[in-house]
């Protein structure tokens, strides 16, 4: 069973396709598979190849998202496999590419992961 990384929060998301930096940010319509992992009502699915510069891009588009909202998701579990999952935190302000990578830069995991970006 893949990886499944979504975003969530408490404001609508923006979606983006970026073909060529093979980037994609869709959002959900039905929460039923990742309800479990969050009550946010706004959530996202996310597809990318990881790159350093794909981790500064998502950056950027965190910061811009918390201008609006105090806080994002990024998760990754695999669906249909319920375990506890590991939660980190960090503040907008400390983010980085090393954080992204560790959140989605892997392509298999044992549990699922979240980390929460907040606006402080």
């Amino acid at each position: 069973m893949g990886i499944y990384r979504f975003l969530a929060s408490s404001r609508e998301l923006k979606e983006i396709d970026d073909k060529k930096d093979i980037m994609k940010i869709s959002v959900l319509t039905d929460l039923s598979q990742i309800s479990e992992y969050t009550d946010k009502k706004n959530c996202a699915t996310f597809e990318w190849n990881y790159t350093d510069e794909n981790a500064e891009k998502l950056i950027e588009y965190i910061k811009e998202h918390l201008k609006i909202c105090p806080r994002i998701e990024l998760w990754s579990t695999q669906i249909g496999e319920k375990r506890d999952a590991i939660i980190k935190k960090c503040s907008k302000y400390i983010l980085n590419k090393d954080y992204i990578k560790d959140i989605w830069g892997k392509d298999s995991l044992d549990y699922p992961q979240c980390l929460i970006v907040y606006n402080a």
